[in-house]
């Protein structure tokens, strides 16, 4: 029976705490993934796991600590593959960490990682598909695209043109890799009283302006289009569940457009929902 430890990331690399969103962005353009376990420090000691959807949900915290899941669910390397893969399909993770008995992190797991290690049966793409799809035009400015992406917890939008023809994909690390954090200073001002305190008289009010800084995340003021990937392999529904899963293990792609032979797009694949097919049914209690 194929164990977790067959398969894992072994080092993975991991966000730290203590850390900022600044520091957290520059880890993920850097590697492009999904989202990072986070360990204590200089330690393995596990406390967390952050994604790209903690930064979306969250675009005023700065500190990497409040962003993170301070609860994720972990795996360790004897585990059963097929018991790793249910966890990772019941809560949608991106990143499953694999983790020792004093709970330091000896390895990750993602939906690419399992689809390497679970047999993909004879099929078709067409029954995998759930039309969950959430399209957007491509016209769509990209802080409009961002919040469909927050609202629905979507991981990529297919564009359409105005025709209605599928015409690209922007995913969340499309986003993610556009942010920037905006640095602006605050002013206000305290005082003893308000210009409208009847009571008040010109030697008791005494003002002091006080300014602090405020970090937001902000987007480009472009069409989603420009920022979106064009030339993006799709497949039609009658092709074989492996050519998908070929296209996952290939190289870093995690969602295949099933396009018509018209152009127009019936579903978006994802690693997760093939992994999801691959799994049986549980049996019931």
């Amino acid at each position: 029976m194929p164990r977790v430890k067959d398969e894992m990331v072994r080092e993975p690399v991991a966000a730290t705490v203590p850390a900022t969103r600044r520091e957290l962005l520059a880890l993920f353009r850097s590697r492009g993934h999904a989202g990072f376990p986070v360990v204590k420090g200089d330690t393995r000691k596990l406390v967390g796991v952050v994604t790209r959807q903690h930064v979306f949900e969250q675009p005023d915290e700065a500190q990497v600590a409040l962003l993170m899941d301070p609860n994720p669910p972990t795996t360790y390397p004897e585990a059963p593959l097929r018991e790793a893969a249910r966890l990772v399909v019941q809560h949608r993770l991106r990143v499953l960490p694999v983790v020792n008995g004093a709970n330091d992190l000896v390895g990750l797991l993602s939906p690419r990682e399992l689809l390497t290690g679970i047999p993909i049966p004879n099929g078709h793409v067409a029954s995998l598909l759930s039309r969950r799809l959430v399209p957007v035009h491509q016209a769509t400015p990209t802080n409009v695209a961002l919040e469909v992406l927050r609202v629905t917890r979507a991981t990529a939008l297919p564009l359409l043109d105005d025709d209605g023809r599928f015409a690209g994909l922007v995913t969340d690390g499309d986003i993610l890799a556009h942010m920037r954090v905006a640095e602006t200073t605050v002013r206000s001002v305290a005082g003893l009283a308000a210009e409208s305190d009847a009571w008040r008289w010109e030697g008791l009010r005494e003002e002091r302006s006080v300014r602090h800084g405020s970090r937001s995340l902000e987007l480009p003021n472009v069409p989603v289009a420009s920022i979106a990937r064009r030339n993006v392999e799709t497949l039609g529904p009658n092709a074989a569940l492996q050519e998908a899963v070929d296209l996952f293990l290939g190289g870093a792609v995690h969602h295949v457009p099933i396009v018509a032979d018209e152009g127009h797009i019936i579903d978006l694949l994802s690693e997760s929902d093939v992994l999801a097919a691959l799994l049986p049914a549980p049996p019931p209690r």
